[in-house]
């Protein structure tokens, strides 16, 4: 018989470290011997293009820009996940196996307290929020936009325009959590 993988969701705003948490715990468990597997949300978002049809590009890492039924789905069945490149900044085409006995999901909105958002939490084995000073964040994200070849300009208007929303959206609405973490 085969059971289906423990779930833990890892949720905190963009800039928070959740990728660099979600990796680093999933090393030193493999390094324990545990099956943890780290998938990320990112794999959700629709496509640059789709973004593009629906006018929402500018707002891309919104709740909107992702695709929710598919990631409610692929939570119930932890089967295959969806990738998003860095590179191309946008999904991929390929998938990865699930082959963890624990999953440790990672994203901004696994918590937000927000129809349909707020059906995941239930699906989780463990909750877990990582809380961070937005002052921080805005600091974090705009390095991080530079780091990726826009002007310091280009990145604070980038933050404005998307990331603090995002930023505000999951520090202030979103469902406690069975951990709390503090950056």
């Amino acid at each position: 018989m085969t059971t289906q993988p423990k779930l833990v969701l890892l949720a905190g705003p963009p800039g928070s470290g959740k990728s660099t948490l979600s990796l680093v715990i999933e090393a030193l468990a493999q390094q324990a011997g545990y099956r943890l597997q780290a998938l990320g949300m990112d794999g959700f978002h629709h496509t640059n293009a789709w973004l593009a049809d629906h006018h929402l590009s500018q707002v891309k890492g919104a709740p909107e820009t992702f695709d929710f039924d598919a990631l409610a789905a692929a939570l119930v069945t932890r089967d295959q996940w969806p990738v998003y490149s860095r590179q191309l900044h946008d999904v991929s085409p390929r998938t990865v196996p699930v082959t963890g006995d624990t999953l440790l999901v990672e994203g901004n909105y696994l918590l937000y307290d927000a129809h349909p958002w707020n059906t995941l939490a239930p699906l989780a084995d463990l909750t877990v929020f990582l809380d961070a000073e937005k002052p921080l964040l805005r600091r974090r994200l705009i390095q991080r936009k530079m780091a990726g070849g826009l002007s310091r300009e280009e990145a604070q208007r980038f933050y404005e325009r998307s990331d603090a929303r995002n930023v505000d959206l999951v520090l202030d609405c979103h469902l406690p959590a069975d951990v709390t973490l503090h950056l």
